[in-house]
């Protein structure tokens, strides 16, 4: 009801207002008297209440405003002119006054969002404590003009009382709650909008009401002597539970009018009474159920469709999110496991199933944690009391990092590693335990099995490159200090021999950094893929090589490669197959080709060299590895650098024994054009 502070009426609107507002109440107090029945001196219902508490409201009074002059003044000349002495007269203005700001203030207190207008009632929480203000400040009206009346020698009795009461609680309890409602559903923005369609099936309830309604004031009011005022409450429950909270009002302030209009007329069950006091107490009593039981059932429906209506947000808020760390976790390359104590898996990611897999339905328990990290990457196995698990259902969070993956695979349990010597980092952290008080876990996984390979590489890397780098440097230092005494001595030929062995030994030692820097260069070169004429490129390396003689080549389809290490995997094979010959031996290198399935062709080159021995096929292409020791000068790098680059366009290299005689078949498959 309280305007906006930047939005309060000027002083010229506002005495305005004040002066309507004043009006409006001294006409509704007179109007009010009509409804008085014989042998009271009260009306039945003070709407003139209701509407000083909207007034009050709506300008924002408090004691020190001239609202409560006129309201003193309008509540003076209209209880004088109905024939009220004086001192009554200032008795029940002191007592209008008082009840108005008492209850103004409370419901500002108590209930701002109602007060200003912002809500109507949305929680059964909201309308008792409207009601409570409502009842605190009719009460200290009352009980301020008793006071008074005492003074004056005219002690109200408590039937007085009780009606004073019960006229002012019904007056604002049927047109407070009313225009609040209308107020707050006129500025509400997400109302409904009045259509045809909305409003047809609620219209043609109304009218059901409207009969039913009828029906009821003809049953209660026909008998006179029979109580039956009570199918009234029936209507209100239906209105209440059904139609919205405005029209539960409106059909409350419609039965008030009629149970008023038809008492004062003397017709129904509290015309009755012989008492008219007593008649009036049940008037006011009827009155008030109905308000109350409308406004109390529509009030608790509004408030269940809120708490629905934010229940059905709500879950759909949390989908949402789940949804969205559902997809973040499952996106995720480290893999996530929750396992409880019982060895039950509660859940698992992409990127754990990408690591680890699990078999059978319905799970099992898995009793033997060591399947969740036993081993450290030097071979130290862990104690049980060690194991990652172990620790993290014991309560501590721990980290081990490149644990050698190596679940069992008994029949009674579902774990089982993928193909292959796996290392991963894992982290074990205990979680909430379940209602049941059964401990849970986390375990999160990063697979560390390529740094541990590369890590590996890296070391015989080291140590073979020191090694083949350390034997011709001996070589020239012990050549140097040989050439400097025959220097001194004057041997010229010895001179000539140490130089010529000095220039070997560089060499040697050019060719494995040469061969190093082209194993780097194979994995951390950026591809740059495009067609490639397969034969030109093989006569082309084979002229650069000066083998062009011992090398056929038959008819190649084109290519899509990278070209620079194409031509270093053409030159690596070439230079490979000329060289491991047996003496005396005349090198015949044969090169052909031929689509295959999946897009690639399958290259062949077949010499006729030494061969390799039995279980060397394979091994010939890792780093380092020399499958003839040392009968021929090598790094052992070359058949490595070409399965590389053979991967890194997404094919295979394979060896195997020339079926046409001696040697050996390099057979490897890349991209066709």
């Amino acid at each position: 009801m309280r305007p906006p502070a930047t939005h309060r009426p000027a002083p010229r609107f506002r005495a305005a207002r004040t002066t309507v507002g004043a009006a409006v109440y001294c006409l509704l107090l007179l109007a009010g008297r009509a409804t008085v029945l014989d042998g009271t001196s009260f009306a039945l219902v003070g709407i003139a209440s209701g509407w000083a508490v909207l007034w009050f409201l709506w300008n924002d009074v408090d004691w020190r405003s001239p609202d409560v002059s006129a309201l003193a003044l309008a509540s003076l000349l209209a209880t004088t002119s109905s024939g009220e002495p004086l001192s009554s007269a200032v008795a029940y203005t002191v007592a209008h006054v008082v009840q108005n700001l008492v209850v103004c203030a409370l419901l500002r207190s108590w209930v701002p969002e109602v007060a200003d207008g912002r809500t109507a009632f949305t929680a059964l929480r909201t309308l008792g404590w409207f009601l409570a203000a409502l009842t605190v400040g009719v009460l200290a009206g009352c009980l301020a003009g008793a006071a008074l009346l005492a003074v004056a020698a005219e002690p109200p009795g408590w039937i007085t009382g009780l009606l004073w009461f019960g006229r002012n609680m019904c007056g604002i309890e049927l047109l407070v709650p009313l225009a609040m409602t209308l107020l707050a559903w006129r500025d509400h923005p997400a109302r409904p909008p009045v259509t045809w369609t909305w409003l047809q099936p609620r219209l043609a309830e109304s009218l059901l009401v409207v009969a039913a309604t009828v029906g009821a004031y003809g049953l209660a009011f026909a008998f006179d002597g029979l109580p039956l005022a009570f199918p009234l409450l029936v209507v209100t429950v239906w209105v209440g539970l059904r139609l919205p909270t405005v029209v539960s009002l409106a059909h409350s302030l419609a039965v008030a009018a009629g149970v008023v209009v038809l008492t004062h007329a003397g017709v129904g069950p509290f015309a009755a009474v012989s008492t008219p006091q007593v008649a009036a107490v049940l008037t006011q009593t009827l009155i008030a159920s109905c308000v109350l039981t409308g406004l109390a059932l529509a009030v608790g429906r509004d408030e269940s469709r809120l708490l629905g209506h934010e229940l059905r947000r709500s879950e759909t808020d949390a989908t949402y999110q789940a949804e969205v760390l559902s997809a973040i976790v499952g996106h995720i390359d480290e893999g996530i496991v929750v396992v409880d104590e019982r060895g039950q898996v509660l859940f698992r990611n992409a990127g754990a199933a990408g690591m680890v897999s699990l078999h059978g339905a319905p799970l099992r328990p898995v009793t033997d944690w060591s399947g969740f990290g036993r081993f450290l990457v030097d071979g130290r196995e862990l104690a049980p009391e060690e194991w990652p698990l172990s620790r993290a259902f014991a309560g501590e969070r721990v980290r081990l990092s490149a644990l050698e993956w190596a679940p069992p695979v008994d029949e009674g349990v579902r774990w089982a590693a993928l193909p292959g010597s796996r290392f991963l980092d894992v982290t074990a952290s205990p979680l909430p335990a379940a209602p049941d008080g059964v401990k849970r876990a986390l375990l999160v996984m990063r697979d560390t099995t390529a740094e541990q390979r590369q890590r590996a590489e890296l070391a015989a890397f080291a140590a073979t490159a020191a090694h083949d780098l350390r034997t011709p440097l001996t070589t020239i230092e012990a050549m140097t200090e040989l050439l400097e005494q025959d220097l001194a001595g004057g041997d010229s030929r010895a001179v000539l021999g140490h130089g010529g062995r000095i220039r070997r030994a560089s060499r040697r030692m050019r060719a494995l950094v040469d061969d190093l820097l082209a194993h780097a260069a194979s994995g951390d070169r950026a591809l740059h893929l495009a067609p490639l004429d397969l034969a030109a490129l093989v006569g082309e390396v084979a002229a650069d090589l000066d083998v062009s003689s011992s090398v056929t080549v038959g008819e190649l389809p084109p290519l899509r490669a990278d070209r620079v290490l194409a031509r270093q995997l053409i030159a690596n094979l070439l230079a490979n197959s000329v060289k491991y010959v047996d003496d005396g031996v005349t090198p015949d290198v044969r090169v052909s080709a031929e689509p295959v399935a999946g897009g690639l062709v399958a290259v062949r080159v077949a010499d006729n060299g030494v061969g390799l021995p039995a279980g060397q096929h394979e091994k010939v292409f890792e780093e380092f590895h020399r499958a003839h020791g040392g009968r021929f000068h090598g790094t052992g790098l070359g058949l490595a650098i070409c399965r590389r680059i053979v991967e890194r366009h997404g094919g295979t290299i394979r060896a195997y024994d020339n079926p046409a005689g001696r040697g050996t078949v390099l057979e490897l498959t890349l991209p066709g054009a």
